[in-house]
């Protein structure tokens, strides 16, 4: 999956590309120890723009919750 980034094939729900970037944007907003300025160096923009991109890809999914808050 590394080896394609960014041009993986998550169209799938229970696909591992789709697990894959589910928990790593999950992790970003909710990792225990991860701090907002760790979460900013590693995606490059802030925990709000972070959520607002998981909640847009979430809504593309069709899917009502991201859990996240």
């Amino acid at each position: 999956m590394l080896a394609s980034w960014p041009n993986i094939d998550d169209a799938l729900d229970h696909s591992n590309a789709c697990l894959a970037v589910n928990n790593s944007l999950n992790d970003l907003l909710h990792g225990l120890g991860i701090t907002e300025a760790q979460a900013a160096s590693i995606a490059g923009v802030s925990r709000a723009e972070i959520k607002r991109i998981y909640r847009k890809w979430c809504l593309a999914r069709a899917w009502k919750s991201s859990g996240v808050h």
